[in-house]
């Protein structure tokens, strides 16, 4: 049986959007945390998702390089990471949660401590929700 394609719709910022169709997976990933130019970016993303390999907690493994568009997201939303750059996203052992990533050190001349805390939660949830990509 094959899923359902997701509802990709352009919100407010006039970025497009993508949700899923409910599923009876729970490890389904609901929403799209990137926005995209064009409908046709958003369904890929969705489909990257769909496509991905899952971790033992149900996570989608993603690449380096997409988690770390992710956490520039995240750190674009902060008015505190203004200057502020994050290193790449590495591996680390999986932690009690099972996140088995995390990034590197920052740089820039910002306010690197109020970006930190400014994003934390968000970065928290992101680990919670991707795994890093067995790339051996």
């Amino acid at each position: 049986m094959t899923a359902a394609p997701p509802d990709v719709a352009r919100g407010p910022d006039g970025r497009w959007r993508w949700t899923a169709a409910p599923s009876a997976n729970p490890a389904d990933v609901p929403a799209a945390t990137l926005s995209f130019d064009t409908p046709a970016e958003a369904e890929h993303d969705a489909a990257l998702h769909r496509q991905a390999p899952r971790d033992a907690h149900g996570r989608p493994a993603m690449t380096r390089e997409y988690l770390r568009r992710l956490v520039s997201e995240l750190a674009r939303g902060c008015g505190a990471c203004a200057r502020v750059y994050f290193g790449g996203v590495y591996w680390q052992p999986p932690d009690a949660s099972g996140a088995n990533w995390n990034v590197a050190v920052m740089s820039g001349d910002g306010d690197r401590a109020a970006c930190l805390a400014g994003v934390q939660a968000g970065l928290d949830a992101l680990r919670r929700r991707y795994a890093l990509l067995d790339e051996t």
